[in-house]
């Protein structure tokens, strides 16, 4: 007759010389192997038995991992207390985009983020303001006011989102009908275009017409008639 202890070790002799196809140690989970292999032996069995290609099953930590890969791009937009930047907030809103605006107005941080979410303290004029603005922003709305400062700040701007890792920026910019253009402000917008196309930032330049607003806002009709940019056709955007 023999000991337990006996018994113990013929048992575990018996498990480790037990062997599956792929080579791992394992033995039926009838046979006499100590309790402490059978943890073990139960996963090596329960791997056999699933199917080949078992389809995954969704849990609720993988769902939650799809939602924040899609909402993972983290846009700023600039401009926003003009018109046009106005409006491309109040539409991002409007989608649930994840976004967030520039203002180089401390004071108008509070309400600037409770009228659209999220607010950012950046001053074009100030490089030193991009890193901080630009942390974990992946898309840039670039819009500028029409001075020549706008070429040293486009150009920095784009600088400092290519360092921080920015992947798309979309910069608005001036139609018109010439590309040998003698209007300031249309070659300024070009050569800000061309330093954008080169910088390897993914990149839309957008060219609107001309805004019936400016009808209201700069322009001065006298008898009726109003001068343009250019001598040639083009359309008007309400």
């Amino acid at each position: 007759m023999t000991s337990g202890r006996t018994r113990r070790r013929e048992a575990a002799i018996e498990c480790r010389n037990t062997r599956v196809r792929t080579g791992r140690r394992t033995a039926n989970m009838d046979s006499k192997c100590p309790l402490t292999f059978r943890p073990r032996l139960a996963a090596i069995w329960a791997r056999r038995r699933a199917p080949r290609n078992p389809s995954p099953i969704p849990t609720k930590k993988t769902s939650t991992k799809e939602i924040q890969m899609n909402t993972s791009s983290n846009l700023l937009v600039l401009g926003v207390t003009g018109q046009v930047g106005k409006l491309v907030a109040k539409n991002l809103r409007r989608s649930d985009a994840h976004f967030s605006v520039g203002t180089r107005r401390k004071a108008n941080l509070e309400d600037l983020a409770d009228q659209f979410g999220a607010s950012r303290f950046i001053d074009l004029d100030d490089p030193r303001t991009f890193d901080e603005a630009l942390k974990n922003v992946t898309g840039l709305f670039l819009i500028t006011g029409y001075t020549v400062d706008m070429l040293v700040q486009s150009k920095t701007l784009i600088d400092a989102a290519k360092r921080n890792g920015v992947k798309h920026i979309v910069h608005l910019g001036a139609f018109t009908r010439e590309h040998d253009t003698y209007t300031t402000v249309f070659a300024w917008h070009q050569m800000i275009e061309a330093y954008l196309r080169v910088s390897g930032i993914a990149w839309t330049n957008l060219h609107p017409n001309m805004f019936m607003q400016n009808l209201l806002a700069g322009w001065r009709v006298k008898g009726g008639l109003y001068s343009v940019y250019t001598s040639k056709p083009i359309g008007f955007t309400a």
